[in-house]
């Protein structure tokens, strides 16, 4: 089992497998979460790499689609990019709900999200802060207008509640994640919140979906769109 047999051509099969079902589509019949630091570029459209060589392999004689822990995103990328493939960094772009935590997180220039609920499991849009990445940007929503723009200002970490967050809301242990705010003059109105995940925990925008509403809620993520991009 090596991605080393996969060719261009069984890329190419793949990407056009991927335009078919569409990308969420695509994703979850191979059970591929969404890229946050690369992108395949082919054909002028964007790719997740991991899931197309993954999902190409079943094209090589004898091979099967690969499942995510069988190989790494940086073997799938030097790969891709061997037999002839573009392969970009992006920023990327996250949707903050964060209601009535905002205040305190602009002013201590940071987002915070439990690991867990109190009833001791863990949803996607508070665990996201984890998969944040510098120099991403931020959408801040809260109060019902988008309040701010943001961008990830270093790597984040394991850590326990800010003290001026509520203590009687959420669990102590959590993910932090330092973050520049830029507070907008004129507040956007008449926006909503990316919908309410259905019980698959996907949105109609990514896997990385909300739940929550925005009116003190705690800090949640969502995914919202394709990044800009550069080459270099």
């Amino acid at each position: 089992m090596t991605i080393g047999q996969i060719t261009s051509v069984d890329i190419e099969g793949t990407v056009d497998e991927f335009d078919q079902l569409g990308r969420q589509a695509f994703l979850d019949k191979y059970g591929f979460g969404l890229a946050t630091t690369y992108l395949l570029h082919c054909r002028g459209r964007f790719y997740d790499p991991k899931a197309i060589v993954g999902v190409a392999h079943a094209r090589t004689p004898g091979g099967q689609v690969l499942k995510p822990p069988e190989f790494d995103a940086p073997s799938a990328i030097r790969h891709l990019r061997h037999v002839g493939f573009e392969v970009v960094e992006f920023s990327g772009l996250w949707w903050v709900n964060q209601g009535g935590s905002y205040r305190a997180e602009r002013d201590g220039g940071y987002l915070w999200a439990p690991q867990q609920t109190k009833g001791g499991y863990p949803v996607a849009h508070h665990t996201d802060v984890s998969k944040l990445r510098p120099g991403q940007l931020l959408i801040h929503y809260a109060d019902n207008a988008i309040r701010a723009l943001g961008r990830v200002a270093g790597e984040p970490t394991a850590a326990t509640r800010p003290a001026e967050l509520d203590a009687t809301a959420w669990a102590e242990e959590g993910f932090f994640c330092p973050v520049d705010y830029l507070e907008l003059a004129i507040r956007s109105r008449g926006w909503k919140s990316p919908t309410a995940a259905p019980e698959s925990g996907r949105s109609t925008f990514t896997a990385m979906s909300s739940r929550a509403t925005c009116s003190g809620s705690p800090t949640s993520m969502c995914w919202i769109c394709w990044p800009s991009w550069t080459s270099g």
